[in-house]
């Protein structure tokens, strides 16, 4: 409900479409209403599926002006913020909508957020059907099992299973919740492609010309941009065109480093395309994968899984990821590219130049990949969970 970007737009689709599969009926809570209005046009019109419109009781209402106040004053009170209980009076309201004559339970694509303290009363009033959750930004392991206090929804007695796309966390969380089904989800990517070259891509093929491209389609710190950045100065010289696409986002830099970003942005050498500030559709973005010789999906720090490289995989790309990672431990599981130290510009670099003239994937092992995170692995895993 409060995102619709990244992978929350996809995964709200693909969810919708396999609980549909599974011959239940989808009741929908999201923003983004007209996309799914468009994806599932005879469904509404069969009312197989229904958009539940956010709404507050009177008496929800009341609560919640009166929690604003308290938190004016800081007043401490032993009930979750306003906006969080506003979103779960939201997911209460739109669950005692549904047909009572059919079993019903809440699927959350997202529990960032759900693992606060909720006093019991609150919980069985707030979901007293059953629930389950696909966590998909998994904060580090830690920190995970330190906000799963005792008073968490994560307690709640209604709540039958989690569902995680961190295989590391699985056993941890079997041995925690030992009364909760916990299971690794695959995380599957969407890999349809325009059936024309979109303009996008033919921008991209009209400036590479006949030389390498390497992709990058985030454009923050998380997703490693001034690392791309400086590679691409390192390899000038090269017959590599490296290509970034996407929203900038340039949280967390100090200003050294933003000066230099900004002034590669606004004036890229001969080697760098950037198209800053746009987000294409999936299959725009799924053509530029394809066409690119490298996804660059180097990313320090980031411990969670991406759906970026069931993408590139799925369209052929090999990929560069960063070492001592989720990533790296797929990537080197199933050789689908190159893991390495994202501070040394000097291993980056040998590692590209060897995926681009020497790299060979292992036809076993990417079948294997694919077919663990595939649609249809997922909807078993899911038809598993909910029954």
């Amino acid at each position: 409900m409060n995102s619709w970007m990244g992978h929350h737009r996809p995964y709200f689709l693909l969810y919708t479409k396999l609980l549909l599969d599974l011959n239940y009926k989808v009741d929908v809570l999201c923003l983004g209403e007209d996309e799914i209005k468009s994806y599932f046009q005879q469904e509404l019109a069969d009312k197989i599926v229904e958009i539940r419109k956010p709404k507050l009781f009177i008496c929800q209402k009341i609560l919640l002006q009166l929690l604003k106040i308290i938190e004016h004053f800081n007043i401490s009170f032993s009930i979750p913020s306003v906006s969080s209980l506003g979103c779960w009076f939201f997911v209460k309201n739109a669950a005692m909508e549904a047909d009572p004559r059919n079993e019903s339970f809440v699927f959350i694509l997202d529990l960032q957020g759900y693992l606060i303290d909720i006093p019991p009363f609150l919980q069985r009033y707030l979901l007293p059907q059953a629930w389950a959750g696909l966590y998909i930004c998994t904060p580090l392991q830690d920190k995970f099992l330190q906000q799963c206090q005792s008073q968490s929804l994560i307690y709640n007695s209604s709540f039958n299973g989690l569902c995680l796309l961190n295989e590391r966390l699985v056993t941890e969380l079997k041995n925690k919740f030992q009364a909760i089904r916990v299971h690794h989800f695959p995380d599957v990517s969407y890999l349809q492609c325009n059936s024309d070259k979109p303009s996008l891509v033919l921008e991209l093929v009209k400036v590479a010309g006949r030389r390498k491209i390497v992709f990058l389609a985030s454009l923050t710190k998380k997703h490693g941009l001034i690392q791309f950045l400086r590679l691409a100065d390192v390899m000038s010289d090269s017959e590599i065109l490296f290509f970034a696409m996407g929203l900038v986002r340039l949280e967390g830099y100090d200003s050294d480093e933003l000066d230099y970003i900004n002034d590669r942005l606004s004036k890229p050498l001969k080697n760098l395309l950037v198209c800053p500030d746009i987000y294409p559709p999936e299959e725009t973005l799924n053509a530029l994968y394809r066409y690119s010789n490298i996804a660059f999906i180097c990313y320090p720090d980031f411990q969670d899984s991406s759906n970026k490289l069931t993408k590139a995989i799925g369209l052929g790309t090999p990929v560069l990821v960063a070492h001592n990672t989720l990533l790296a431990q797929r990537v080197k599981n199933y050789h689908l590219g190159y893991a390495v130290d994202p501070r040394n510009l000097s291993e980056m670099a040998d590692a590209i130049n060897f995926l681009l003239y020497h790299f060979q994937f292992d036809d076993s092992l990417i079948k294997a990949f694919t077919d663990y995170h595939s649609e249809q692995n997922l909807k078993s895993k899911l038809a598993e969970i909910i029954q």
